[in-house]
């Protein structure tokens, strides 16, 4: 992540307050243009409304599911916890999901 602070919108903020600043730091940390940031958001608004919840009904019979913004299902979610565990950040937080959301984009 760049070096400025983690000051993302909190979960009483809108979609498009939090979307918004997500957009902003995706294209400064990735150089992305203002549409491919805004795909990205629109996809995590899609999957969990980019918040960190568990997948309700998982589409894999007693399987956990998918957790976070992206819903990081089978390894993707245990990396995703591992990660996590590595740089002591709860997987529930925002800063979590949106460091391993780059974790990920950065391959």
């Amino acid at each position: 992540m760049t070096d400025a602070p983690f000051d993302m919108p909190g979960a009483d903020a809108s979609f498009e307050e939090r979307g918004g600043w997500v957009i902003r730091r995706l294209m400064d940390d990735l150089g992305l243009t203002p549409e491919q940031a805004a795909g990205i958001v629109g996809n995590l608004g899609g999957e969990s409304g980019m918040k960190a919840i568990n997948e309700r009904v998982p589409m894999v019979s007693g399987s956990r599911g998918g957790f976070g913004w992206a819903q990081w299902t089978g390894p993707r979610r245990v990396t995703f916890e591992q990660w996590c565990e590595q740089h002591s950040l709860d997987q529930r937080s925002d800063e979590a999901n949106y460091g391993f959301l780059l974790y990920e984009l950065r391959g």
